[in-house]
């Protein structure tokens, strides 16, 4: 007996003909009722969807490498936690100096504070010259906690603490000459300046000597001379 071959075009697409008749199409050529299928093709087997797992921490495709060997690979910064120490030995000062300027200023408006109006610009000039090195000071230790390392960088600090310790060795004459310029009913204030510049005094002393022993006494003595080789010093 011949055998006969099946048509092509009944199976040349499976799946056109499965999704067809799976949401109620017409009967097919198979004469199947409707919304029936009466052929469909086994497709693959679908599984629940598996959360993503994250790969592990390998930094520049290196093996082996968890964070803490990265921590550990990164060498530290030896001079990040004594130039904070010295910043905010730095910041301790100006409170005393924030002092000063308010009582000048209250003092100066009074009726019997014409001696003190006069010597106001002198003392805000001085103020200004300290925040300036404050400033240059802190910057200066930024780009030591940022990692530069360098003598340019130990000079760029030690340069405005040497020009605080110049600046504030002025502001106890000045003190001295505005309490006795001022009326006696006018001089009490001036004794709270005299502890906040004692106390000034300390904290430069200990920010002197914390650039002396963590960047070397060269930076300092190298400081200290292009400091006070300056003209009118």
């Amino acid at each position: 007996m011949q055998q006969i071959a099946p048509q092509p075009q009944q199976f040349a697409q499976p799946q056109a003909f499965m999704q067809s008749h799976a949401y109620g199409g017409q009967p097919g050529p198979m004469g199947g009722p409707q919304g029936q299928p009466m052929y469909q093709q086994p497709g693959p087997q679908q599984s629940a969807p598996v959360a993503p797992v994250q790969a592990p921490f390998n930094p520049a495709g290196m093996s082996g490498g968890g964070p803490q060997q990265q921590q550990q690979q990164q060498p530290q910064n030896p001079y990040a936690r004594p130039a904070i120490s010295i910043a905010r030995t730095l910041e301790q000062a100006i409170p005393g100096y924030q002092l000063l300027v308010s009582v000048v200023q209250d003092l100066a408006v009074t009726p019997r504070g014409e001696s003190l109006a006069q010597a106001a610009p002198a003392v805000l000039e001085i103020m200004r010259e300290l925040v300036l090195q404050h400033y240059a000071a802190l910057g200066a230790i930024r780009r030591v906690l940022c990692g530069e390392t360098t003598p340019d960088v130990f000079m760029a600090l030690a340069i405005p603490v040497n020009q605080l310790i110049l600046l504030h060795s002025q502001v106890r004459p000045l003190v001295d000459r505005l309490s006795m310029a001022a009326p006696p009913e006018l001089r009490a204030p001036f004794s709270g300046l005299s502890q906040a510049i004692s106390g000034n005094d300390m904290h430069l002393s200990q920010a002197s000597q914390a650039i002396q022993q963590v960047f070397g006494p060269q930076v300092w003595e190298a400081a200290r001379s292009r400091v006070y080789s300056q003209p009118g010093i």
